[in-house]
């Protein structure tokens, strides 16, 4: 009856351990390609979703700081995912703009209207 407790312990820790590793608290990835850049960009997304990848290609051509948050791996990714009530990701935030899924026209607009000389 013994074994049976130390047992049950052992198996308690082992599922707090997994859970650990697939929630880890770590913070979103910042990605810098320049020094001067005021403008915010979040973008929250997965690994596996091919849009989130597209869209995070095209930051990268324009040469844009950006921040990524995946939303199953990361707390703030999940928290602040959450607080959007998005529907799916891609979700892009540029500062006040919020952009859902991978759309270059309203990404484009909304860098142009707060920082247009990013994309000189």
């Amino acid at each position: 009856f013994m074994g049976f407790g130390k047992l049950a312990i052992v198996g308690l820790a082992l599922v707090s351990v997994g859970l650990f590793l697939a929630y880890p608290a770590e913070s979103c990835q910042r990605i810098n390609h320049r020094s001067e850049q005021n403008l915010s960009i979040v973008v929250y997304s997965t690994s596996w979703c091919g849009h989130c990848r597209k869209l995070i290609a095209y930051l990268d051509d324009l040469n844009l700081n950006y921040q990524v948050c995946d939303v199953e791996k990361t707390t703030k990714g999940k928290n602040a995912f959450r607080k959007l009530k998005a529907d799916g990701v891609p979700v892009t935030l540029i500062v006040a703009d919020r952009i859902d899924g991978f759309d270059k026209k309203s990404l484009l607009k909304s860098i142009k209207s707060q920082e247009p000389e990013l994309l000189q």
